[in-house]
């Protein structure tokens, strides 16, 4: 079941991967619930293992990225 598209709300870990990393990798994941964990992003948290992060939240990261490599 997939939740997430280009106009939805909220993306899953998996989604949120491709957007800011291209690519989606198990290290990617790792890299993703490392940053939720630690309060660097903002998600959601349907049941037990189900994390969804907000849009507005990946468009902040990849701005905030994009200006960090100029």
């Amino acid at each position: 079941m997939m939740i997430s598209n280009e106009h939805s709300l909220l993306v899953s870990v998996g989604d949120a991967c491709r957007l800011l990393f291209g690519q989606n990798t198990a290290t990617d994941k790792a890299r993703i619930y490392r940053m939720i964990h630690s309060n660097k992003i903002e998600a959601k948290v349907f049941g037990a293992r189900n994390y969804y992060i907000p849009r507005a939240e990946i468009e902040r990261i990849a701005g905030s990225t994009d200006s960090s490599t100029d």
